[in-house]
């Protein structure tokens, strides 16, 4: 009797291997385990429950930086703005008494809690002559302690011919 070196050989190209069976289990398909059991659901809700608990007061936090961030930036504008307008004005008119005329935007007053606006001029000696012009806004925290204040600073001369 002939016997093939390799029974491989002996299958045409193309066809698949046999395939072999898989030993079933013991238990009725009704038994196997499917799913998640209650515990590991338990374990699951835990977890979950945990790492919410410790992302909630971060996300709070960040929200309130965030509010404090765009406050700052409202009220350094507000500022920038009204120096604008104020080293605009005519050098008679750089006096304090003049400039306490300036007033903040209504949204800005509405956003910051008791905003207090301060202007200050001052003659600076030397040549050329020039006034100083300090604008400072502060505002209230939801503690209702003040905050620390957005200053700008300004230098006007002295037209050419009163100089």
């Amino acid at each position: 009797m002939f016997r093939p070196p390799c029974p491989l050989l002996l299958e045409p190209p193309g066809s698949e291997p046999p395939r072999t069976e898989q030993p079933r289990s013991k238990l009725p398909r009704s038994k196997l385990p499917r799913g998640f059991t209650v515990l590991e659901m338990l374990v699951a809700f835990t977890l979950l429950g945990a790492a919410s608990a410790t992302m909630i007061p971060l996300i709070h936090a960040t929200a309130g930086a965030r509010k404090q961030t765009v406050r700052r930036q409202l009220a350094a504008i507000e500022v920038s703005n009204l120096m604008e307008v104020a080293t605009a004005r005519p050098w008679e008119q750089l006096t304090t008494a003049d400039l306490e005329s300036l007033s903040m935007a209504d949204s800005t007053r509405k956003l910051l809690k008791e905003p207090e606006l301060s202007i200050q001029v001052a003659e600076d000696e030397g040549t050329p002559a020039a006034r100083r012009i300090q604008i400072s806004l502060r505002w209230k925290n939801t503690a209702g302690d003040w905050l620390a204040p957005v200053r700008l600073t300004g230098w006007v001369y002295a037209p050419q011919e009163d100089r």
